[in-house]
């Protein structure tokens, strides 16, 4: 679908009869209902502001680069309407360059401003924030522990991570599966290592070597690792 042009610009004749591209504060406000049409939004988050794009009820990092770019990209398309034949395409684009009208103005946040949900606000932060996402999926993790009924100690011995906490809990007779949780003490080096290990006494775990032992997984993840 074509969009009409003159909602973002204006064609001015001079008298020597060429062409000059203006515009004003309510084709900038055009623009910006445009921008807000596509998604973009802007919003404050942690004391700083962020910017975002809404596609499909979910919410994607954005930054205030992108959205410049995607009105450039779409005047690259040429999919507009009512250009002066005497105007070359060329000219419009050479003016979007030049001029910048993108600019965080008053306008600019009258259209842009938006408000995010506690779940939005969460989402936005596990895509945009590694210290925030790790932080969650260690907690995510540690939840699980407890949901699954997995016992914990400390890995007095060394069999799996010495003195850093080991989850474990009995699969088959002698077997348990135990994680043990490197650098536990870390906000941000943190993780944890999954294992299948045979034991004579459940006692014995993190004070004793194990009888056998078999890693299942380095640096296990929850998500990408669950089905094994």
């Amino acid at each position: 679908m074509t969009i009409n042009i003159n909602d973002f610009i204006s064609f001015d004749r001079l008298k020597n009869g060429k062409v000059k591209i203006t515009t004003d504060i309510s084709k900038e406000g055009n623009l910006y209902k445009y921008l807000r049409h596509l998604g973009f939004c802007k919003s404050k988050l942690d004391n700083r502001r962020v910017f975002y794009r809404r596609e499909n009820n979910s919410i994607f990092p954005s930054s205030l680069h992108d959205i410049k770019q995607a009105f450039w990209e779409l005047l690259q398309k040429g999919d507009f309407s009512n250009i002066p034949p005497e105007t070359s395409y060329s000219k419009i684009l050479n003016w979007y360059l030049d001029k910048q009208p993108i600019k965080e103005n008053g306008l600019f946040d009258y259209y842009l401003e938006d408000n995010l949900s506690e779940t939005e606000a969460h989402n936005y932060r596990l895509a945009s924030n590694p210290k925030y996402r790790h932080k969650f999926e260690i907690q995510q993790q540690l939840s699980k522990f407890a949901e699954w009924k997995f016992s914990k100690t400390t890995d007095v011995f060394g069999s799996f991570c010495k003195d850093n906490p080991l989850y474990f809990k009995r699969i088959d007779d002698k077997k348990y599966l135990v994680f043990n949780h490197y650098n536990s003490k870390s906000k941000s080096n943190d993780g944890f290592d999954s294992w299948l290990a045979t034991f004579t006494d459940v006692r014995q775990i993190g004070v004793k070597k194990p009888l056998e032992i078999q890693n299942i997984r380095f640096s296990f993840h929850l998500d990408r690792d669950f089905e094994i």
